[in-house]
């Protein structure tokens, strides 16, 4: 339907100047029994006026039809004249009382009131009640300096406030509540009040879900530390912040705040940042272009967890902000707890400081055995130490999903060299992630460390936890892309670490993409690592280890190793580190497959005695390994074995007496054209071959 379609007005009501006897007034109550075919609102037209004459009906009364056409619309004419009704105690008696919405004219017609209430009985016109609302009559003040100043005319009377202090902003529509005792009630944002001729008159504001910062005085594009430190002691739950104003250190407690952030706001002063102690929900949300300092000395975290908090429910969604020594520091530890914590769609950068506690885009840490983590979705850009730090997880799952870190610890140089890796999962159990990215890193793309913590007597290990397709490019000094243990352990410190599915690419740095230093049962898997430009020597994963007891079970499998455009280097697609006990750790070695142009590839870098018991390779070669294949009791199965099978070039007929089989069972190819045959070696020594095949 539109504008246009409005029906004509009734400019007189039907039948208005029918003649006396030619309009009858149509009575509530039944007529039946009393005047035959007469209408009443009960009845309408009695069964009577439907019977046949002959059977004798009555014919209904023509006046009766106009009698109900002129009530019907002569109500429709005071609508169609903009006619307001005002409270009716008698009407509101007989129906039940007002619904909810009804809309009611006051005694003096001068304003509206709205019912909040199904078959609502209250008289609006008697004072400041929550069964009416005020909707209209909105008289305009300037300022709240005019507002105080004010007598008004009748409780609920409306006022449009123009500003608070400047037309434009932080005001709104406040109505008249009734007189007080004082102005003790005067919190200056949401209740008012006037104090005229020895009268106190208070005012309220008519909405207080959704105001902004001007609304408690903030001063405009300027300061509004106080009113954001007002809005969060009062009841007032949503709070928005408007555009280019300053914010400082906002500690506060509350049960539930949603935080709506504006463009270019700036915080300063000491410590400043969102420092929530207790709180049951917590939004903050929408801060764009946010400004923090970046003098270390400052101390600016845009979210900080206060001392001794104890936190519900917290969201951390959608905001972008540079500068401070954090970001997000969401540190649940030293008697601190958390519920659920979302850190969403954010964007940090520049966050400053090389040592601990400074230089992180998003932390989480959480000592409680209850408590989980959503973190998806954010990007931090130059981060100081850590892009993103899990410091501390005791028990509840950490979900860690398409997270990217871009140009990790560029502006770090004071501790350039030390591995200081963008997404670094330190003593913390149960984290599950998918689809993260590290594009451009000095000092290590991902960690995996146990971490010994001073004044910590018993230090959390890490434990189960699944990374998947992450996305590694642009290494920019040497140190590896990925790290497993750099503390020496107590005993499993470092258990059950497993990702799958990394792709890496280097552009002439020379940085491996992987180094197993401590841990056990740690596997990556399904991984594609691509350099380019390389011109001297790189190693693809270097493996180190300690003991059996902290260093053992290690897997990579299906590895594809391409290296274009290197000719003058030397490739290795591992590296026993020597002085290791990597040869006496239980390694499983799977399915790699190399395309490489360098000068020289090697599968491993050095030549190591190794014990086939703990080395396992399976379908891949085995240069660059010397197997002692004297452990071995004769004809004891040996699962280390390599699945191609070693060729025999050398000129001979047999290879009893001549060959010494690396490991039980390994299988041989004499490829001489006048020897071509297949051996199987039953025990360990030359004499243990048996012919397989032609």
């Amino acid at each position: 339907m539109i504008s246009s379609d409005a029906p004509d007005k009734f400019i007189i009501p039907f039948a208005q100047n029918a003649g006396i006897g030619y309009v009858n007034t149509i009575p509530v109550s039944s007529q039946i029994g009393i005047t035959d075919g007469r209408a009443s609102l009960n009845d309408g037209f009695p069964p009577l006026t439907f019977t046949e004459l002959s059977a004798g009906g009555q014919p209904p009364f023509g006046a009766d039809f106009n009698g109900i056409l002129k009530e019907i619309t002569t109500s429709i004419r005071w609508a169609n004249a903009g006619g307001q009704y005002k409270y009716d105690a008698t009407f509101s008696g007989v129906i039940g009382g007002y619904p909810k919405g009804a809309i009611l004219l006051n005694d003096s017609s001068t304003a509206f009131f709205v019912s909040t209430k199904e078959n609502n009985t209250t008289n609006p016109n008697s004072g400041p009640s929550n069964d009416w609302v005020p909707l209209s009559g909105l008289t305009p003040i300037a300022t709240v300096a005019k507002l105080r100043l004010t007598v008004p005319l009748y409780v609920g009377q409306q006022f449009s406030l123009l500003g608070y202090s400047t037309a434009g902003y932080g005001g709104g529509i406040v109505y008249y509540a009734g007189t007080v005792a004082d102005n003790s009630t005067d919190d200056g944002f949401i209740t008012f009040v006037s104090f005229v001729g020895g009268i106190y008159y208070q005012f309220k504001r008519l909405d207080t879900s959704n105001l902004d910062l001007y609304a408690a005085g903030g001063t405009v594009g300027g300061n509004c530390i106080s009113a954001m430190n007002a809005f969060l002691a009062s009841s007032v739950e949503k709070i928005k912040v408007p555009d280019g104003v300053t914010l400082g250190s906002h500690s506060f407690s509350a049960t539930r705040k949603i935080i709506i952030g504006g463009n270019a706001v700036t915080f300063t002063g000491a410590s400043a940042g969102f420092v929530p102690v207790n709180v049951e929900y917590l939004e903050i949300t929408g801060f764009t272009n946010g400004v923090m300092s970046s003098v270390i000395s400052d101390s600016h975290r845009f979210f900080y967890v206060g001392s001794g908090a104890t936190h519900g429910v917290v969201r951390i969604a959608g905001n972008s902000v540079g500068g401070g020594l954090g970001g997000v520091v969401a540190s649940y530890e030293n008697g601190r707890s958390i519920r659920s914590i979302y850190i969403l769609d954010n964007d940090f950068n520049d966050q400053v400081g090389e040592l601990g506690g400074q230089g992180y885009g998003i932390q989480y840490a959480n000592e409680n055995a209850s408590g989980e983590a959503w973190v998806e979705n954010n990007k931090v850009t130059r981060a100081g130490r850590h892009s993103f730090y899990i410091a501390r997880n005791a028990g509840g799952t950490i979900h860690f999903n398409n997270n990217k870190a871009i140009d990790h610890r560029q502006n770090s140089t004071t501790t350039r060299g030390n591995i200081r890796p963008a997404m670094f999962f330190a003593r913390s159990r149960n984290i599950v992630g998918i689809g993260n990215a590290v594009h451009g890193f000095y000092d290590g793309a991902f960690g995996y460390e146990w971490e010994s913590e001073a004044g910590v007597p018993s230090p959390l290990p890490l434990e189960n936890v699944q990374i998947d397709v992450s996305d590694i490019r642009t290494p920019k000094n040497n140190i590896e892309a990925i790290s497993y243990g750099l503390q020496t352990p107590t005993g499993s410190m470092i258990n059950g670490i497993n990702m799958r599915g990394v792709n890496y690419f280097s552009d002439g740095v020379a940085a491996p993409l992987i180094s197993f230093n401590y841990g056990k049962s740690l596997k990556i898997s399904d991984i594609y690592a691509k350099y380019v430009n390389m011109s001297s020597s790189f190693n693809v994963v270097v493996m180190n280890a300690n003991s059996a007891t902290d260093s053992t079970g290690h897997i990579v499998d299906r590895i594809q190793v391409a290296v274009e455009t290197s000719s003058s280097a030397t490739l290795n697609v591992f590296r026993l580190q020597n002085g290791s006990a990597t040869d006496q750790i239980r390694t499983k070695l799977r399915n790699v497959t190399v395309r490489s142009n360098a000068g020289t590839n090697n599968t491993f870098s050095t030549s190591v005695n190794v014990d086939n018991a703990l080395i396992q390779l399976n379908n891949m070669p085995d240069d660059g390994l010397s197997f002692n294949a004297g452990v071995y009791a004769a004809r004891t199965p040996n699962p280390s074995v390599s699945l191609n099978i070693r060729t025999i070039s050398t000129v001979i007929t047999t290879p009893v007496g001549t060959v010494t089989p690396r490991y039980l069972y390994e299988e041989i190819y004499l490829s001489d054209p006048g020897a071509k045959s297949f051996w199987r070696a039953n025990g360990t020594t030359s004499s243990d071959w048996i012919k397989t095949g032609p």
